[in-house]
């Protein structure tokens, strides 16, 4: 797992725009991801199911449910962590912004059509 962090860690700071202000900063930096992915594994049971899915964007359509029209409002939800269960996926948690209130259904659509 650690010789992952050193392939892609080019690759990742540049997708996410990160920017060090020193090379010592990024060395630091690195240092500390290896450092807590170390304990988290050191960590975690054996015996801990893969997950399927981390922190991964998913869209569906709104459907009417006694209809089964599909209303042209695309639902959007990140999903904390999804594991492969028998009786298929099991979504362990859902993100939600904390500062967002009551959000109309026009207003909701019009989100998702800007992040679309």
């Amino acid at each position: 797992m650690l010789s992952r962090i050193d392939a892609t860690w080019e690759e990742v700071a540049l997708a996410e725009q990160v920017a060090f202000e020193t090379v010592a900063d990024e060395a630091e930096a690195r240092k500390q991801v290896q450092a807590l992915l170390t304990a988290y594994l050191s960590a975690a049971p054996s015996d801990d199911p893969l997950p399927a899915a981390v922190e991964t964007r998913l869209t569906a359509p709104l459907v009417d449910p006694l209809s089964g029209a599909n209303l042209g409002v695309p639902l959007l939800g990140i999903v904390d962590l999804v594991l492969e269960e028998r009786t298929g996926p099991l979504i362990v948690g859902f993100k939600r912004p904390a500062r967002a209130g009551p959000v109309s259904g026009r207003a909701f659509a019009c989100r998702c059509r800007d992040r679309s």
